[in-house]
């Protein structure tokens, strides 16, 4: 629950503190659908809208201070997959063809946004939630959506911790483990070797088509360190 102190202290707000104050337990109790592609344009304006304000609002002090949100890069990449309805996992994805082991299965793209502090992060969701304005409707399922699409890693060996999210398909990768109770992962962030994920992955297996894409989350995600970037 958040206390209407909590509300009065909204830019204090913790991931799960956000993820209570936006009703997402509401929101998930129900199927959410696929996204249409008009759909994922609208979220991607509204990053850049967002981005382009909170850039006005409060310019850099430094010739090379860090952005505090930006494109990951400018490639595009049409991944061999579709987005599906996975039963219990709620949205998933499968092969769309069959896939070869070893073969890239997606990557980061122009789609995928990087956001190198917590407080922005929470302004880009408000700035979804009230994109119709205070007086609403309140957007809950979009802000939920791209508050659990969201996850912290580092893109460097002792690099600070960022918030990454993939506004496109890729976000409704399901996660699998090789353990008890879970589906096993077909892909993996990075090639067979590499020390860390560097946003690419691969098909650890021979993929059917219509097996549905898993990977372990643990391989690229921070879990539980959302209070290392102030959330």
């Amino acid at each position: 629950m958040v206390s209407n102190m909590d509300l009065d202290r909204w830019y204090t707000l913790s991931y799960w503190q956000l993820h209570a104050y936006f009703g997402c337990a509401r929101v998930f109790a129900f199927s959410r659908p696929l996204y249409t592609p008009e759909m994922w344009t609208e979220l991607r304006q509204l990053w850049r809208d967002f981005a382009v304000k909170d850039k006005e609002s409060m310019p850099p002090l430094k010739e090379n201070e860090p952005e505090r949100t930006y494109q990951f890069g400018t490639d595009s990449f049409d991944p061999p997959m579709e987005p599906f309805q996975s039963g219990i996992k709620g949205r998933g994805l499968r092969a769309k063809r069959d896939i070869a082991r070893g073969e890239m299965v997606f990557k980061a793209t122009n789609n995928t946004v990087i956001f190198t502090r917590g407080h922005t992060w929470r302004l880009f969701l408000f700035h979804i939630y009230e994109r119709h304005g205070e007086d609403g409707p309140f957007d809950s399922g979009m802000t939920c959506d791209a508050l659990i699409w969201s996850w912290v890693q580092t893109l460097e060996e002792d690099g600070d911790p960022i918030v990454v999210a993939d506004f496109d398909n890729g976000s409704l990768l399901n996660e699998g483990r090789d353990e008890e109770g879970w589906d096993p992962p077909n892909v993996r962030c990075g090639k067979k070797g590499d020390t860390m994920c560097m946003m690419e992955y691969y098909a650890t297996e021979d993929i059917q088509t219509g097996d549905e894409i898993l990977c372990d989350y643990r391989e690229f995600a921070m879990l539980d360190s959302w209070i290392d970037i102030g959330l």
